[in-house]
């Protein structure tokens, strides 16, 4: 049986978190950070969205985005895909590089208000930032005191 999709909300903030499988590293050169951060540009073109905030870890990246349409899965689709055919050719791999999205939340005073889109499942462990990403604000602490703008930088890439 498949799985229910995840519901989508015209006008809504979401903190997307997409880890590599296995927890493996998502990026192994400069270059491969470079295309993800493209192809997250070209999501937000392709989908109208609003991006507030990104963060590329080792082996998870985060996504502050705004989707004036219920198209959250679309462009999330879009960037993975793409990252992964591309990564996978241009390292000689093959398979899955992306585990499955661990969360798109709704984010407290969006105009849609707070719409929680995926609950952890009970014992999974929250990623830490390393000092090198502490730029990026924890949003699920912040999440209801104050719009996105309030809560996050403009940017999180550590070199």
């Amino acid at each position: 049986m498949s799985k229910k999709p995840r519901p989508q909300y015209e006008d809504a903030i979401y903190h997307v978190t997409c880890r590599g499988n296995a927890r493996q590293t998502i990026h192994l050169t400069d270059m491969d950070r470079e295309l993800l951060v493209s192809l997250i540009g070209g999501a937000v073109k392709r989908c109208d969205w609003q991006l507030y905030a990104y963060c590329l870890m080792n082996n998870h990246y985060h996504l502050l985005v705004r989707t004036p349409e219920a198209n959250i899965a679309k462009g999330m689709h879009y960037i993975n895909m793409m990252y992964a055919r591309i990564f996978n050719q241009r390292h000689e791999l093959s398979g899955h590089l992306f585990d499955v999205l661990l969360g798109a939340r709704g984010i407290a005073g969006a105009p849609g208000g707070a719409v929680p889109l995926h609950r952890p499942q009970p014992g999974a462990r929250r990623a830490v930032p390393s000092s090198r990403s502490m730029a990026l604000v924890e949003l699920s602490r912040g999440a209801g005191r104050g719009s996105a703008a309030e809560v996050s930088r403009p940017r999180c890439d550590p070199s």
